[in-house]
């Protein structure tokens, strides 16, 4: 689906491309791209990265907004139910059906255990108060984890005519020094959550995303001598010295050998 998008943005701080995608200053230089802004280079994301990124962070919110969780089509219709009583729709576009979660059993525990979790109850009140031990207690949070994402997956709005909000925040992780950034997008008129999407991965990150900054990216600005300074630094430690890039030639008349 991302094989034709570009992602790749200048990262450097303080560049006025920083996070622009497809800006005319960008120039590709072997491997990477060059930022003829800052004159700094930026990796290339893949788009296998980038397709198993959306794999990993879209899976669990298919059929979330009204259109085909397998080729984004909006031309559906009703095919019946599965056997679970469950909306069962059928897209024009690709021929494949998906289950739409329109309905969620109740359950008193997990109720409770909602209630305690909004009025900020500590584990050890939770775990006493449902009278389980750690093992049903981490079976209970995933069981609630799943019914959230199936009541916010519900069908409420049509696809092409809604309005989205994004904000972005930083939570603490693990209980160190680290972050843990979240996107979270909602739809204004109802407040239903359309994605959650954090920088945490179960698996080890790819190369792709992988990018070192040198010493002379992280430090400010400062003159443009300081920046030419950096630059050839930069460019002393390279494997392989890229063609300089002069602009343009200009020729003007009655010049000799023109």
């Amino acid at each position: 689906m991302f094989s034709h998008i570009n992602v790749d943005a200048c990262k450097t701080p303080g560049c006025k491309n920083l996070g622009v995608l497809e800006s005319p200053d960008y120039l590709p230089q072997g491997k990477n791209v060059l930022c003829r802004a800052c004159g700094f280079l930026f990796p290339v994301i893949s788009a296998r990265s980038l397709n198993l990124f959306r794999q990993s962070a879209n899976q669990s919110w298919k059929g979330l907004v009204r259109s085909c969780p397998h080729c984004g089509g909006a031309s559906l219709k009703k095919y019946g139910f599965s056997a679970k009583g469950e909306r069962r729709m059928y897209c024009r576009q690709c021929n494949k059906t998906f289950i739409s979660y329109t309905a969620i059993r109740s359950d008193a525990r997990q109720e409770n255990l909602a209630t305690l979790i909004g009025e900020g109850a500590s584990l050890v009140e939770i775990r006493a108060a449902l009278a389980v031990d750690s093992t049903g207690f981490s079976r209970e949070l995933q069981k609630l984890s799943r019914r959230v994402n199936q009541a916010e997956r519900d069908f409420v709005f049509p696809a092409f005519d809604i309005v989205m909000s994004t904000r972005a925040f930083r939570v603490q992780f693990n209980g160190g020094d680290s972050s843990l950034y979240v996107l979270v997008t909602a739809e204004e008129e109802s407040g239903k959550v359309v994605a959650i999407s954090t920088n945490y991965s179960a698996q080890p990150v790819e190369a792709d995303y992988q990018y070192r900054s040198e010493y002379e990216e992280r430090l400010p600005s400062g003159t443009l001598a300081h920046l030419v300074q950096r630059k050839e630094a930069l460019t002393m430690r390279r494997n392989v010295l890229f063609d300089v890039d002069y602009g343009p030639p200009f020729y003007t008349k009655m010049i000799r050998g023109c």
